[in-house]
């Protein structure tokens, strides 16, 4: 009865993702996610935000996220699909990930009044709510809100997606990106 429960409880949160305003979510079982944690690393190392932001590596609290990741059946990926040209792409890169990260805090709100108390999120991309950049201190001021990017945890995103029978915009992106994070309920 306990697993009836919870997978309708996906499916509406699923629907609830689409209504308010995703592209696009899939219920996916957690196994399925791709993770290579040194691989994305070496990429984390190469952006602008590394060591820069409390959310993104080298993270000085140490969890093995594919065990916490792994300990959840089910998860819920989201994704926005946002058009781009070049004077819009910085504009857009920014706002497509605000905008996931609310919708994304927003299922968690819904998760917990479905009784699914330990709800999380994993957002797309760096997190981008403070509009002056993260304090030099490195403490994050938005705790409450603030989630961790995906890609930052050690999952490849876009092999989860592939995994999936998602297809995402090849690389480099031209003139539409997506935006793909995840809800664990």
């Amino acid at each position: 009865m306990r697993k009836y429960k919870q997978n309708a409880h996906l499916l509406k949160l699923k629907n609830i993702a689409i209504k308010l305003g995703a592209t696009g979510a899939k219920i996916i079982k957690t196994k399925d996610i791709v993770f290579e944690k040194e691989k994305v690393f070496v990429k984390c190392i190469t952006c602008q935000h590394f060591n820069k932001k409390p959310c993104c590596p080298p993270f000085d609290i140490k969890i093995n996220y594919k065990k916490l990741i792994k300990s959840y059946d089910f998860g819920i990926l989201v994704w926005i699909r946002e058009e781009f040209n070049k004077d819009t792409f910085s504009l857009i890169r920014k706002e497509s990930t605000i905008t996931l990260q609310k919708l994304l805090l927003q299922l968690e709100k819904e998760a917990f009044n479905l009784n699914l108390c330990f709800a999380v999120s994993f957002i797309g991309g760096s997190c981008k709510l403070c509009p002056d950049g993260c304090p030099p201190t490195k403490i994050c001021i938005n705790p409450t809100d603030s989630r961790l990017p995906l890609e930052s945890v050690g999952v490849n995103v876009i092999k989860t997606c592939r995994k999936i029978g998602l297809k995402l915009a090849p690389f480099p992106v031209k003139d539409h990106l997506y935006r793909v994070g995840l809800l664990l309920a």
